[in-house]
């Protein structure tokens, strides 16, 4: 793999974009490898992994997003557990049970907490890493994709930092609220373009903030709990995980909680000062788990203003610029579980392939 910034020229229209370094989109490079095809990706930020990022502080590890994904999805398993480095990777073996709005803790669900909650041990972020090693994708970070062109030559990929291809095809993973606007901008088919607009037009995410807590001992809890989750809505915590029982996170002794806050509290507080998030937070965590909640050594906030969708599109409405080599992955159409996210990347890859290669 390589790594650059800035512009891209390439001569063989065999070449694909990938726009968008999240899972789907690094999913959908991995299954383009060993074909002979130059494959470039093209991320926004400053990293890749989408929401599956893992943040630090000092010797301790938190993942502040995704939080462990499965491998339901048969193709994923062969991915995860056969194809990609396992080395790193362990099963949160601790269970996770639900809450209700009034803070009463029920029982994890037998079915759910026997099937392996996967992480790596250096963050689940790891995995955005080792599906890009394993495309042999040129990854280009800090590149925003403005629009996208297509003409007779192939299609062109332009942004701030320049203007990329010829491409024979683009793979764009982008969530809808970020999509949308690159749509409105590009040049391509008139019934395709309008098409890809409608189809995502019904698209929704919800904002989270998410919350991590730092502590020099650890909370006292009762049981081998890793998370709790709200099963009504109902609650201003959503999610809380505790990642000192995620093996080589968290040095010995201490103690990591990471909460995630509702759609509700988030959405209004996604422009308040990381001090008060983070107090207000510690007060909703502190009346769920009472007095074993100590003074937090530390604390780091994350907002996600668009961070799961609640509202799905058609996956079949997405595929109506794949004649012109347009292909749309990701959570818009599966959900927002890593699995659904890395299945729908493999999904848009092989149809990438078969036309491809019905071209040639």
């Amino acid at each position: 793999m390589a790594w650059a910034r800035g512009g891209v020229q390439n001569d063989a229209v065999t070449a694909v974009a990938v726009i968008g370094g999240g899972l789907s989109g690094l999913a959908a490079a991995r299954v383009l490898r060993g074909l002979g095809w130059d494959i470039s990706v093209f991320e926004a930020g400053a990293r890749l992994g989408g929401r599956s990022i893992t943040e630090s502080h000092g010797a301790a590890l938190f993942d502040t997003g995704a939080q462990f994904f499965r491998t339901e999805a048969p193709a994923v398993e062969e991915l995860v557990l056969q194809s990609l480095p396992a080395t790193d990777l362990v099963d949160i073996r601790s269970e996770v049970r639900p809450f209700t709005a009034d803070g009463a803790i029920g029982e994890g669900d037998p079915a759910q907490n026997g099937q392996p909650k996967w992480v790596y041990r250096r963050g689940i972020g790891q995995l955005g890493g080792l599906l890009a090693r394993g495309s042999g994708a040129v990854v280009h970070l800090g590149w925003p994709c403005l629009r996208i062109q297509h003409s007779s030559g192939g299609w062109l990929v332009e942004g701030e930092a320049g203007r990329a291809g010829p491409f024979g095809a683009v793979v764009a993973t982008l969530p809808p609220p970020a999509l949308a606007p690159m749509i409105e901008r590009s040049s391509f088919e008139s019934g395709a373009r309008q098409g890809l607009l409608a189809a995502i037009a019904p698209s929704r995410y919800r904002p989270i903030v998410s919350v991590t807590f730092g502590f020099h001992r650890r909370p006292v809890l009762p049981g081998d709990i890793y998370a709790l989750v709200n099963t009504d809505r109902a609650h201003a915590v959503s999610w809380l995980a505790f990642e000192h029982r995620k093996a080589g996170y968290v040095p010995p002794g201490h103690g990591v909680l990471t909460a995630q806050m509702a759609a509700d509290w988030s959405g209004p507080r996604l422009v308040t000062t990381d001090a008060t998030l983070a107090a207000e937070a510690l007060d909703s965590v502190r009346s769920l788990l009472e007095e074993a909640v100590p003074t937090p050594a530390w604390t780091h906030v994350t907002r996600w203003p668009a961070a799961l969708p609640d509202v799905l599109v058609e996956a079949e409405r997405l595929r109506c610029a794949e004649h012109l080599g347009l292909f749309v992955a990701g959570d818009c159409a599966s959900g927002g579980r890593v699995h659904l996210a890395l299945a729908s990347g493999l999904e848009a890859g092989a149809r990438l392939v078969s036309w491809m290669d019905s071209r040639r």
